[in-house]
């Protein structure tokens, strides 16, 4: 088995964070250096794949997270992909980004703090006492929480392959 992982592309939220105010986090849209990206990473991967001598090779399993990002970017991949390299592609929920709960879109301290003193202060001694990979933002997700659903994607892609669903 053969796992490619690309990032989407440069979004508008990698130029200015108030993209992410203005579409939210999940409607960021990807730039056009961003769409060129995601194709070049198409093209190499098309590349390695043509360089490849094993008859009989699997179609490549896509998942892309319900991003607009990675939905562009996915878009943008498979134009750079020849059509019989391709086999399933499917979006799953478990790709998004980190849910920072009520810090979603505040990105300076200062602000959470005048926001939401009560929350933050609690969030702060969290971070102090059991670090940052595994406190909460309030109503959020922890880094450790994060890494755990990575983990059961990567189960899921394992178990697919191990019962007959293999995947490049």
């Amino acid at each position: 088995m053969r796992i490619f992982l690309v990032r989407h592309g440069e979004s508008l939220g990698n130029l200015d964070e108030r993209a992410y105010s203005q579409f939210g986090d999940h409607n960021v849209p990807l730039t056009q250096w961003g769409y060129r990206q995601a194709s070049e990473a198409g093209s190499v991967i098309a590349v390695y794949l043509a360089g490849l001598t094993e008859p009989g090779s699997k179609p490549l399993r896509i998942w892309y997270s319900p991003f607009l990002r990675t939905r562009q970017s996915k878009d943008a991949l498979l134009d750079a992909l020849p059509l019989e390299s391709v086999g399933k592609v499917r979006e799953d929920y478990l790709l998004r980004e980190q849910d920072f709960g009520l810090f979603t879109e505040i990105y300076d301290h200062a602000e959470r703090k005048q926001k939401f003193p009560d929350e933050f202060e609690k969030w702060a001694r969290l971070r102090s006492n059991s670090g940052k990979f595994y406190a909460r933002p309030p109503d959020g997700e922890s880094r450790a929480d994060v890494a755990q659903r990575m983990r059961l994607f990567l189960q899921t892609i394992m178990h697919e392959a191990r019962h007959g669903h293999a995947s490049r």
